[in-house]
């Protein structure tokens, strides 16, 4: 090195490097993308340490910033991503040959911020030790590591072949943030979890690399990625380190995933799912699990055929979440992050994306959801500008929800969360004309008729390098690549050359520095042209007015149906437009007027396209009628009439932006009690529109079989009534949904089996409703009625198979035999146990419990797979005897199992944790879920620590002023400890909580067998557990009686019981005994209170486990 230093010049290699570099400092979004091998980049820190040391003190920072930035720049960035393995200034003072004082690492570390700021380039200023995560930010992935990042493009690209930058790092970077490992270095989580849209664009890059070289086609131009990565990747794809079979085009994914959005006037928080190609009858079921209470959304296309697509639905979420899970059966399952209980804030693009915590912001306009308690809180540097406040999204109440500029913000974020970098980053924008209103594709993407152009920002310094590629997206054809040079603002067009007419999807994607571009993908029809007549279509008492279509295109475009007619049930049709050799199906959705109401006390159903209906006795708390109206409404008339007579009449507000008018039905509240019934109706200039009918909320007397149709006796005439149709011999199986007309259901399917139990409701096929698991008698009761059987008996026979085995069972012709196949159909069969008893002549519970407790891993995956609610899950677990085993489950089932149900989780990771074997590897991938689900106490716990809450949920002299509470009041306060999600299941609050659960319901049937027995039953225990190796654990037991006896005693009971029956899962024959002898009570306390038998549960296992210390 001496030699070397001899033969230099240090101000002519930096004078050099310097001319040559500097302009490329404006050029690039990440220096990174301009890389400098690692000899040069040790020769330029060398030299620019020798001049350094020559320089007085007070000038050596001007000499780094003014004279040699690039040189700087460049330099550590380039030391960085070759030699990064954990530690950086050393290497920085070796090879500058300077001395590693504060002040030298202070300077070098400003000169490189300054140099960063001056050339706009991100400083990362959210970031901890922000000189050198700046310099590693820069950097990107270091060289070193290079190799487990592209493995783990490799393995995402073989598991899903469509995937995209965008949608990998967000799903690491949440696998990052539930404690998952990701079983690759440090610097490549950090670089995914922080890099924001540089990660993003990166990440895109090397997938479209991946499939460029799979390809074995030219690595275009355009792609803007080092060599090194080029030859490192096609290295490992020699190597076959991926199954790439399916890899085709980007987007070649079937169905795109889940995400959460936010509607802020109408549908809140929500999870959009997306539609679904070649949906069996073009239908898809989703299960939407929100705070462990799973929710059936069927999406029906209103027309099948053999491309017929499920359309998009949304699903609103109701509360604050940690996490909703999102399946659909047999194509995949997505676990999205919502509300973090230590980092409560959710900020939403204005288009309504969910911007995830490490994702960064743009100098534009956001919606803030926060709790309004944390609002003050909030920490900006810069100036936050609010714009708008709305009123929470329902069953958000306590949040505060505004639409905010971040013009002139630098970061925000709540105190000890995730600063939010806001970053003002020169991009292209994509020149969009408005799309033709009414149409879309069967994908609901909207449709242009002028093709876009791309605008290229100015920029302040050297030209910047931008590639602009169009492609079709159905076969992958690449139509334009094209390179030019940006200096002034220009506006330039991909279509240039390109046969015409434009017919199709088309992918636009723009490439320059990185995290500046973009990818969009556009639908073109060249020229086409709605006209309906009329042009806006208004609602009449059984739908919308019909309306006559007809579409007009460019030379070379023709609309395959010509003129489309629609009737009144009718709100879209199908039609196909052709150009050349390209053929399009288009959905025909004319402008039309739509109503939702928005009850006070029930969540909204969504628009409808027909009066929708209200029911009388919700008239107390009526909410709002939502109506979208034409073009040029001024206000109107809300009219109220009964027959023929009017009523009452109230004038209504002009429509806001969005076409839309709120009318408050509080104040028809009086005249609606009097009346019953009634239709209300919105008169527009003289022009009335029907909008709604209050009817008293019995939609029929019976419901009777005729063959194999059902029929309604004494039904409503409303448009959208559906029988849903449960069987009672096969509760497993989901309803059966059946819509009525003239009062008769089309025939049942020759599949359906047993007596019938129907609910009654009306539905929108637009906007689908959840779906019960079962008819809630309480919820639906007036709609719910019992059918024969549907089927001799005779037909009843087992053919094979467990289902056969359980439906024979049930009809009386044969035993459940205990077998793991069994075990999904005996789970439906004791949670619905007391549902179907009228209908089976059975010990169901009893039988269905043996089989559980006979194959518990079987059991344990059936709990996974389930869509039962969090409670009825804690009884079956209970009530079953399971709660007395230890089965031996595989590391995933136990994982998936904290999302699901603590408790089944807590039986399947006893053993995994417990073994001292296989320890490392259930604290590696199983701690993080459990951890997640429970808070930090649980590991601590298991570590041997004390509980810190040892007496929280007793029943002692304070709940004696809670008695005078009434079930509201009480019902207010678990809400507001319910503001966030969990911290974890075992922390004050939650433990708080569920006492008061149990609390409730310490009057009720179950909760009075429950506590004649709780001091009988904590003696008994008490005896139990003294005489095992775990007596030191009574003492938790101790800590929460105040009386033992009567309704008192329930929390101690609770945690008694669990106690005994997880010392019993492990050879206590006593503590067994006990708990299998009382498996009543047991059961009875897990239906008064759910929420605490299951935390007792967790809470027991963590105490054994910590015992054993």
């Amino acid at each position: 090195m001496s030699q070397m230093k001899e033969r230099l010049n240090p101000r002519e290699v930096l004078g050099a490097f310097e001319a040559e570099r500097r302009p490329r400092l404006q050029t690039v979004s990440l220096l990174a993308e301009d890389p400098v091998d690692v000899d040069e980049a040790k020769r330029i820190l060398l030299c620019l340490g020798d001049r350094y040391l020559w320089t007085p003190t007070r000038e050596r920072r001007r000499l780094l910033v003014r004279h040699y930035p690039a040189c700087l720049a460049f330099g550590l960035v380039g030391l960085a991503a070759h030699q990064y393995d954990g530690g950086f200034w050393p290497k920085v003072w070796q090879c500058t040959r300077v001395t590693g004082k504060p002040e030298n690492y202070r300077i070098w570390g400003e000169a490189f911020l300054e140099v960063l700021e001056e050339n706009g380039l991100d400083t990362f200023p959210h970031l901890p030790r922000r000189y050198v995560n700046a310099v590693l930010a820069h950097a990107g992935v270091p060289v070193h590591f290079l190799g487990d990042f592209l493995r783990l493009v490799l393995k995402h690209l073989g598991e899903e072949p469509g995937v995209d930058g965008r949608f990998l790092v967000e799903r690491v970077g949440e696998r990052i943030r539930r404690g998952h490992s990701l079983y690759v270095a440090k610097p490549v989580e950090y670089f995914l979890r922080e890099g924001g849209e540089y990660a993003v664009d990166f990440t895109d890059r090397c997938l479209d690399l991946v499939r460029h070289l799979h390809a074995e086609e030219d690595v275009p131009e355009g792609i803007g990625l080092p060599q090194v990565i080029v030859e490192e990747l096609g290295r490992l794809l020699r190597e076959d380190l991926a199954d790439l079979r399916h890899v085709g085009h980007r987007g070649a994914a079937q169905v795109n995933p889940p995400r959460i959005a936010l509607d802020p006037y109408v549908q809140g928080v929500h999870v959009v799912l997306p539609p679904v190609p070649g949906a069996r009858d073009g239908q898809a079921l989703w299960t939407v699990t929100v705070a462990g209470e799973p929710r059936h959304v069927r999406s029906v296309a209103p027309w099948v055929g053999p491309q017929a697509v499920a359309p998009a639905t949304v699903f609103p979420i109701r509360s604050p979440a940690a996490t909703v899970e999102v399946r659909l059966a047999g194509v995949f399952e997505r676990s999205l992050s919502l509300v973090d209980p230590d980092d409560p804030l959710l900020v939403f693009a204005e288009d309504g994306r969910l911007v995830p915590p490490g994702a960064g912001l743009s100098r534009d306009s956001y919606w803030l959801l926060v709790p309004e308690t944390r609002w003050h809180a909030l920490e900006v540097k810069g100036e936050l500008a609010e714009q708008e406040e709305v009123s929470a999204p329902y069953g958000w109440e306590g949040w505060s929800l505004r639409r905010v500029s971040l013009e002139r913000v630098t970061w925000l974020g709540l105190p000890k969360g995730v600063r939010r970098a806001v970053k003002e980053l020169h991009r292209p924008r994509l020149e969009l004309s408005s799309p033709v209103a009414g149409v879309t594709t069967d994908r609901e993407e909207p449709v242009h008729a002028v093709p876009p152009a791309v605008v290229f920002p100015a920029e302040s310094g050297a030209a910047v390098t931008w590639s602009v590629t169009v492609r079709r997206t159905d076969t992958g054809r690449v139509l334009a690549d094209r390179t030019l040079q940006v200096r002034e603002e220009t506006r330039f067009d991909p279509w240039e050359g390109l046969p015409r007419p434009l017919l199709g999807r088309y992918e636009i994607r723009v490439r320059g520095p990185l995290g500046r571009g973009f990818t969009r993908t556009v639908v073109l029809v060249s020229g086409l042209q709605l006209h309906a007549q009329p042009d806006f279509r208004r609602l009449t008492t059984a739908g919308l007015v019909p309306v006559t279509v007809r579409l007009t295109g460019d030379l070379g475009v023709s609309p395959g149906s010509g003129e489309l007619r629609l009737a009144q049930e009718e709100r879209s049709a199908v039609t196909v437009v052709e150009g050349g050799r390209e053929v399009l199906e288009l959905v025909i959705t004319p402008p039309h007027a739509a109503v939702e109401h928005l009850p006070a006390d029930t969540p909204p159903l969504g628009w409808q396209t027909s009066p929708v209906r209200i029911e009388t006795e919700s008239f107390d708390r009526p909410g709002h009628l939502l109506v979208r109206v034409p073009p040029g409404v001024r206000g109107g008339v809300m009219v109220f009439r009964a027959g023929s007579r009017e009523l009452d009449r109230a004038h209504v507000a002009e429509p806001g932006p969005s076409g839309v008018v709120r009318v408050p039905l509080d104040r028809f509240a009086d005249v609606v009690r009097r009346t019953r019934h009634g239709e209300f109706e919105l008169d527009l200039a003289g022009v009335r529109m029907p909008v709604a009918v209050v009817r008293p909320r019995r939609l029929a007397t019976a419901v009777r079989r005729q063959g194999d149709l059902l029929v309604l006796v004494d039904g409503v005439d409303a448009p959208g009534l559906t029988v849903l149709a449960y069987q009672v011999w096969a509760p497993w199986r989901p309803p059966v949904a059946l819509p009525v007309r003239e009062g008769i259901t089309p025939p049942l399917p020759k599949d359906a089996v047993g007596p019938l139990r129907c609910l009654l409701r009306v539905d929108d096929p637009w906007v689908p409703q959840p779906v019960p698991v079962w008819p809630d008698d309480e919820a639906h009761g007036e709609n719910v009625f019992d059918v024969e059987e549907v089927l001799p008996p005779g037909l009843l026979d087992p053919v094979g198979g467990a289902e056969a085995e359980a439906i024979a069972y049930l009809a009386g012709h044969g035993e459940l035999h205990p077998s793991p196949e069994l075990a999904p159909y005996a789970l439906a069969l004791h949670v619905h146990a007391d549902r179907i008893a009228a209908g089976v002549d059975r010990a169901v519970r009893a039988d269905a419990g043996a089989v559980l407790a006979a194959a518990p891993e079987a059991a344990l995956a059936a709990v996974a797979d389930s869509s039962f609610s969090g409670s009825e899950l804690v009884h079956t677990l209970v009530g079953s005897g399971l709660v007395l085993t230890r089965p031996r489950v595989a590391v995933d089932l136990a994982v998936r199992l904290w999302d699901r149900s603590p408790l089944a989780a807590a039986l399947a990771s006893s053993a995994l944790i417990g073994d001292p074997t296989g320890r490392d590897e259930a604290r590696g991938e199983l701690l993080p879920a459990a951890t997640r689900r429970c808070g930090p106490l649980l590991e601590k716990l298991i570590d041997g620590a004390d509980d810190p809450y040892r007496c929280v949920g007793r029943f002692g002299p304070e709940v004696e002023k809670f008695t005078r509470r009434t079930a509201a009041e009480l019902a207010a306060m678990r809400r507001a400890m319910r503001l966030l999600p969990d911290a974890g299941l075992l922390d004050a609050d939650s433990r708080t909580a569920a006492a008061i659960q149990l609390f409730e319901a310490r009057n009720s049937r179950v909760a009075y067998r429950v506590a004649d027995q709780a001091g009988r039953l904590l003696r008994a225990a008490g005896r139990a557990l003294r005489a095992t190796p775990y007596a030191r654990l009574w003492a938790a037991v101790e800590a929460r009686v105040h009386w033992d006896r009567d309704w008192y005693a329930l929390p101690a009971l609770s945690l008694a019981l669990a106690l005994a029956a997880r010392v019993g899962a492990r050879g206590c024959a006593e503590c067994a005994e006990l708990v299998r002898g009382n498996l009543r009570a047991y059961a009875d306390l897990a239906v008064a209170g759910p929420d605490l038998v299951q935390l007792d549960v967790v809470l027991a296992e963590a105490l054994i486990l910590g015992n054993t210390k």
